[in-house]
């Protein structure tokens, strides 16, 4: 090959590198979405936009493993008195704290100490479940699915006094509702199992459930002002921001 060849070759390999190198930025830029990193905040605001008349207030926060890409408040935590959602604001967890209970799982199982498919009673006290319908049992991944076959209840989820909040023991086994559907049959949603799979992550770390998340999760995440008791007892800077 003359060098005039030679040089057209590694022209053309080098401008075959650069359009590689440019389609995995462009879509390491994208999310999943299919959203450019740079029009997040647009969509985000538009849909804000679009649904502000059933909308109180929101906090956003868009992010990947190296930065944040995108935050903003709108609207307000109390639309009467006119006080703003700000960066201070504290929001009730909900179900999200769902995702807490799934890592503890998941660390707990990557730890050798949790079986998925293993009988959820040989992580509870003897006799704890009284209602159980099916011989079938009910494993990890049922709770994780949704589909252990509890009928969903609602129950305490508002209490006026401190001493009305038990623990997760007394208050699974003061509400522990039917089961209506065998393991695996039914997919239907269940706060109860989600909170039992919480108390099992208790008895088999040996820490209050609380205590395992802050420990577990919010230290090495350094998420410093974030609560989880519900008397938030277990964050000053929370409880007093509440």
């Amino acid at each position: 090959m003359n060098r005039g060849k030679r040089s057209l070759a590694l022209i053309l390999s080098l401008g075959m590198l650069l359009s590689q190198a440019i389609s995995v930025r462009a879509a390491a830029e994208s999310l999943p979405s299919g959203i450019s990193c740079d029009e997040i905040g647009t969509a985000i605001e538009e849909f804000v936009e679009e649904h502000q008349d059933t909308t109180a207030g929101m906090a956003v926060s868009v992010f990947d493993k190296e930065k944040s890409l995108y935050t903003n408040y709108f609207g307000y935590a109390d639309k009467e008195a006119g006080i703003a959602v700000d960066h201070d604001m504290v929001i009730e967890w909900g179900s999200v704290t769902k995702l807490l209970v799934w890592v503890s799982v998941m660390q707990l199982w990557e730890q050798g100490q949790l079986e998925l498919n293993r009988d959820i009673r040989d992580y509870l006290p003897e006799g704890f479940l009284s209602n159980l319908s099916y011989d079938t049992p009910v494993t990890m991944e049922n709770l994780m699915n949704h589909n252990a076959g509890f009928q969903d209840v609602y129950a305490d989820m508002f209490v006026k006094e401190h001493a009305a909040i038990g623990t997760l023991e007394t208050s699974l086994k003061a509400h522990e509702p039917a089961q209506i559907y065998e393991p695996g049959e039914v997919t239907a949603y269940s706060n109860w199992g989600v909170a039992l799979a919480g108390f099992i992550v208790e008895r088999v770390s040996g820490e209050s459930f609380d205590a395992y998340v802050h420990r577990h999760i919010f230290e090495p995440l350094l998420m410093e002002h974030s609560a989880l008791s519900p008397d938030l007892s277990d964050n000053a800077y929370v409880k007093e921001k509440r």
